[in-house]
């Protein structure tokens, strides 16, 4: 893999079959010696497997491209150990320290800050901004939801004299529109080639009697509000504070997060959060590209306001990969 890492000509023709991958030259070779260098365990699956293609070398040349950048910042080879040991949380602090990395700023890991240990502090102007960084795996009530989705399939066969009619809401991702698109394919309302999207989609046959089927998604509310309070703990410094959350497990999307986060900001609650992210990596065709989707709220009752600029680094920070770091 070391030659690999060294040689794109061999690296395009072996492992991306002969297709021109997505990323720059030079930020996939530099993703791949990292990763050779800092976390060569990720490699020895995929060189074991004979796996090759576009799709295949995607996640190691993002998770490289994390670990060479956040690697310039202070603390972090502690982090680093704690990732290799399998932790999650300890994964998205070094992929959240990239994107600042990317940005043009420095973070430092695992900085302490009146009594508590925060995961990030980013120096703005001046300024320093203290970050935690939570990793929300998928709820049991995302569990269940997604289980009474599957249950529900067979309630959904057309009946002789009746119709249908489906109400699906809030769905936030295409693993929930999935399950409901083969339960509705597989009836009459499915026939007509309109399948639900995400959000709100309802349809009727007919003005006469018949069954209904509903779905309804499990709030997400309660979880930001347990969220916060949770870390809330660790925000109890006069400077200002960031929650960071790497939503990629959930079903909910950074969005719907924020949206519920920033309903937790009140004129008398909450005040000691500047802002707060929702995250969530992905990869999407035709290159298969990792990118990042994120949501940025801003407290407006914060007691210690985040940066302007770094409130326009982090809204940045969505785009797709950047070239390396300078």
């Amino acid at each position: 893999m070391a030659t690999i890492a060294d040689d794109w000509g061999l690296f395009r023709s072996e492992w991306c079959l002969g297709v021109e991958p997505g990323y720059d030259q030079a930020y996939a070779l530099r993703a791949l010696q990292a990763l050779h260098a800092l976390w060569p365990e990720v490699l020895e699956p995929l060189v074991a497997s004979g796996g090759r293609g576009v799709g295949a070398v995607g996640y190691p040349i993002h998770l490289g491209a994390a670990l060479a950048d956040a690697s310039e910042c202070p603390g972090f080879w502690s982090v680093l150990r704690r990732a290799r040991d399998g932790e999650r949380g300890a994964l998205s602090e070094l992929q959240f320290a990239a994107k600042f990395r990317r940005a043009g700023f420095t973070p430092a890991f695992d900085i302490e800050i009146g009594g508590k240990r925060l995961d990030l502090a980013v120096d703005v102007d001046g300024v320093v901004t203290y970050i935690e960084v939570v990793t929300p795996e998928k709820s049991d009530l995302d569990k269940d939801a997604l289980a009474r989705v599957e249950r529900a399939r067979d309630s959904f066969g057309p009946r002789e004299g009746e119709y249908r009619r489906v109400e699906l809401l809030t769905f936030p991702t295409d693993e929930v529109v999935a399950a409901v698109r083969d339960a509705l394919e597989r009836t009459e309302l499915g026939s007509s080639g309109e399948i639900p999207a995400i959000g709100r989609w309802r349809r009727e046959r007919a003005a006469n009697t018949g069954a209904r089927g509903e779905f309804s998604w499990p709030s997400s509310e309660y979880r930001a509000e347990r969220l916060i309070s949770s870390e809330y703990h660790h925000f109890n410094a006069p400077v200002p504070f960031i929650l960071v959350a790497n939503v990629s497990a959930t079903l909910l999307s950074p969005d719907g997060w924020s949206a519920a986060f920033e309903r937790a900001f009140q004129p008398t609650r909450n005040r000691k959060l500047g802002a707060t992210v929702a995250y969530q990596d992905f990869v999407g065709p035709p290159d298969f590209m990792w990118g990042s989707a994120m949501s940025i709220r801003v407290n407006p009752y914060a007691t210690y306001p985040i940066s302007p600029r770094l409130v326009l680094a982090l809204e940045a920070m969505h785009r797709p990969p950047f070239a390396p770091a300078t």
